[in-house]
């Protein structure tokens, strides 16, 4: 108990500092973890002119990377049955890669530094081998975390027949479960998702990443961003996003006047926001868009 007390003294003084440093980017607070610059005035009539959607998906619509909680579920899958005939050489193969990927995100986290291209790589190299089924069988065992809010945000668009899509450092096997979770849960008929595409081999295994279809960067979130808008012939995106992964996104959205909506953002990227949700979900988000 005195460690939670601890703990949660911490998250009170970063909270404020937080806030103070929103404060001093011209943020307004506007209702509980809720904030936003210049002022409301200038936020609706952006609101209103928004034409195309595109939300990040890991430590975003999900509190967690989703590729990352695969991986480790498949590990415990296999090594829970270590001599089956397919787990047999898979976790010998999976076992170290697995623990030098825990390792270098450890290493992000504690230097502040963070490359998730680095972890993508490491990532194709642990799950060469392993059935494709597996990462769409362990997905769904995670879907109902999805974030709260996010379902009721992205429906507030597509009610208005504004298209919203998914652009995502994760791939297609994990995505393409969410993608159809929404839709079969909720309702909600996600346009587009962009993420890597996986190769298999003709086992069915994971192969590789397809090299012209590999996201890995910022830039090629960018990239993927600058596409949609010209196919939907967007003068006015949304961006959602949390970190430098999504910097790129963020960027153009400025360029060309839309708006940019950060869920509890890093501190590196708060600078380029017009909307900040302090908190863990959406709610925030959802009370402020029906307002509008």
């Amino acid at each position: 108990s005195f460690f939670i007390i601890i703990r949660f003294v911490i998250k009170i003084a970063m909270n404020k500092n937080f806030n103070h440093h929103l404060k001093s980017l011209g943020f307004r607070c506007v209702g509980e973890n809720l904030w936003v610059r210049p002022d409301e005035e200038t936020i609706q009539e952006k609101l209103s002119s928004v034409d195309l959607v595109v939300s990040d998906l890991d430590e975003c619509m999900y509190p967690f990377i989703t590729q990352a909680a695969a991986a480790l579920l498949i590990f415990r899958r296999v090594a829970s049955s270590p001599f089956n005939n397919t787990h047999l050489p898979l976790l010998p193969h999976i076992a170290p890669r697995l623990i030098r990927m825990l390792l270098i995100k450890s290493f992000h986290i504690l230097s502040g530094r963070a490359n998730n291209s680095i972890l993508i790589r490491e990532y194709e190299d642990y799950a060469c081998g392993i059935p494709g089924e597996y990462f769409a069988e362990e997905t769904r065992k995670f879907l109902h975390y999805i974030r709260g809010g996010v379902v009721e945000t992205l429906l507030h668009f597509k009610d208005r027949n504004i298209p919203v899509g998914i652009v995502s450092l994760s791939f297609d096997l994990i995505v393409g479960e969410i993608y159809k979770f929404l839709n079969t849960k909720y309702g909600l008929k996600i346009d587009f998702y962009d993420c890597s595409a996986v190769e298999v081999d003709e086992l069915k295994r994971f192969k590789r990443f397809d090299p012209s279809r590999r996201l890995l960067t910022s830039e090629d979130k960018g990239q993927i961003l600058k596409a949609r808008m010209a196919e939907y012939n967007s003068k006015c995106p949304l961006v959602i996003g949390h970190d430098q992964d999504d910097a790129d996104m963020m960027l153009l959205c400025a360029e060309t006047g839309g708006v940019r909506i950060g869920i509890s953002p890093k501190e590196s990227i708060v600078s380029e926001l017009d909307i900040v949700v302090t908190c863990k979900d959406w709610q925030p988000l959802v009370g402020f868009l029906n307002n509008f």
